[in-house]
């Protein structure tokens, strides 16, 4: 039977926390900002690196006086560590989602307003096949990452159609006309329906950047007037953002009829009015491949047949 060498050559089993704490130090490229991150102290922190560069046998960070920079070694480390932090969550998430499932809970997930406001029948058809089930809503934040980032924590969600992804499905639900919502004193309100070329003059009220192309494009009309839109300064970070900016009247926005209309209430001073030369937008459902099954195929199949 052979032993596994001792020294700086043996197997490395990593304490937990250890390769989070490496992560945040390459990414913030300093221990002050990194510990602040990880809300612990930066001796702490310090100390942890050092122990597991002693651990491992080589140096992950070269210090430079306003912080450090990873070693040739550190930055292969770095992509081996970050694969393996993301297969610990993905382990993580997958176990949550099959204990759902074990207990007939489903988790769907939503920016905008809820399902039960814009999908209610789709809903009710769910309910009548799966009668035990117990549904959970989460509001989900502007997707920002990948869309398997994004659908981490939930089972479905229901979104604008997103960009075809490896590993996520798709299921259209139905396809509605887009709403630019205007303040009710802008001269546009007058009107019965707009066309893009109207609005083309328009102030849109501003979505962060970081916010994925798919969502944050049909917002400002990428798609009609191309990227180069008048915005405010003021950016919306998420859907909170934008209905609060939409109340104060700030800008347009165009949006699916299923969000607009439910903002549009929320917002009096404002007038909802139908962009007629734009591409309808489409609600869909989606989820992770990996999650398929049980409860989540009867929500599927449920929405075929609304569609």
């Amino acid at each position: 039977m052979k032993r596994r060498p001792k020294g700086p050559y043996a197997r490395v089993n990593f304490k937990h926390g250890q390769l989070r704490y490496f992560v945040a130090v390459a990414e913030e490229g300093q221990m002050t900002r990194a510990a602040a991150r990880l809300h612990i102290a930066q001796p702490a922190l310090s100390q942890a690196i050092a122990a597991l560069e002693s651990q491992i046998g080589f140096a992950l960070f070269d210090r430079v006086p306003r912080g450090v920079v990873l070693t040739p070694h550190g930055r292969r480390f770095l992509d081996a560590a970050r694969a393996l932090l993301d297969t610990e969550e993905d382990v993580s998430h997958l176990a949550e989602a099959l204990a759902r499932s074990a207990h007939s809970r489903l988790a769907i997930g939503f920016f905008g307003p809820p399902p039960p406001l814009h999908s209610e029948r789709l809903l009710d058809d769910f309910a009548e096949r799966s009668p035990e089930a117990e549904i959970s809503y989460r509001d989900m934040p502007f997707p920002r990452e990948g869309l398997l980032e994004w659908l981490a924590d939930v089972d479905a969600a229901f979104a604008p159609a997103p960009p075809v992804a490896r590993g996520v499905w798709v299921q259209p639900v139905r396809r509605v006309e887009r709403l630019a919502i205007v303040p009710a004193g802008d001269p546009l309100a007058r009107l019965d329906t707009l066309t893009s070329d109207q609005l083309a003059d328009a102030t849109f009220i501003g979505i962060d950047e970081d916010v994925a192309e798919w969502v944050r494009g049909p917002m400002l009309l990428h798609d009609a007037l191309g990227p180069r839109r008048r915005t405010t300064d003021e950016q919306a970070r998420s859907s909170r953002d934008l209905a609060a900016m939409v109340a104060a009247g700030r800008g347009v926005i165009v949006l699916p009829e299923w969000e607009a209309r439910t903002l549009a209430l929320m917002a009096p001073k404002t007038v909802p009015l139908a962009v007629t030369d734009v591409e309808p937008a489409e609600l869909s459902l989606i989820g992770r491949e990996d999650r398929r099954g049980g409860l989540v195929d009867t929500l599927v199949e449920a929405a075929e047949d609304a569609v």
